[in-house]
């Protein structure tokens, strides 16, 4: 039956589809998870091998490690710095070249670009709550993907591995990764 036949060989087309990540290593201001509302366009180049460009906006949700509480020196009159969060909206575009594998699994990799709109961390001090912008050095960060791909009828899942090519912040030379699983549907 025609309803239970794979996608073709040349998945190709507009598709619009939501992703979210969870990230593996934690700094100080390292997303717990980020959602993303995304468009994208896949095409074949030539024999197996094709690209994709993708669009999308997302939210991230910064958190401090469980239980944390920043202590500062009392004698020099440092308040108690506690329940420390942050959240971001912005922008991310993606270019990633693909190579079909078989039937409907192709691989794929390439540079994703994110720049925040909004960035906003809010915090008590000694029991009263603040907020504040621009919580990161940078907004812009260049990511690096790589993942699988599968069209399945009209729905294209895909699971990437994220890693951050850029840093966040300046005095931190860690760099997250993440895995990404995202649902697409072919309009």
């Amino acid at each position: 039956m025609a309803f239970f036949t794979l996608a073709s060989a040349n998945a190709q087309g507009f598709y619009a589809g939501v992703e979210s990540s969870r990230l593996f290593k934690r700094y100080d201001l390292s997303p717990n998870w980020d959602v993303e509302a995304f468009v994208s366009y896949s095409r074949p180049l030539f024999l197996r091998v094709g690209f994709e460009a993708q669009a999308g906006l997302y939210t991230q949700y910064f958190d401090s490690p469980a239980g944390s509480e920043v202590y500062c020196d009392p004698a020099l009159g440092y308040p108690k710095v506690t329940d420390s969060h942050a959240i971001t909206f912005g922008g991310n575009l993606g270019l990633f070249v693909t190579l079909k594998i078989a039937g409907p699994i192709s691989l794929f990799t390439g540079p994703s670009f994110d720049c925040d709109f909004v960035q906003r961390v809010r915090y008590k001090i000694n029991g009263k709550r603040y907020s504040d912008n621009d919580f990161a050095n940078h907004r812009a960060m260049l990511q690096w993907r790589l993942g699988a791909i599968a069209d399945i009828w009209k729905l294209r899942l895909k699971l990437s591995w994220d890693y951050d090519v850029t840093r966040r912040l300046d005095f931190c030379s860690e760099r997250q990764s993440a895995i990404t699983l995202s649902v697409a549907y072919n309009i």
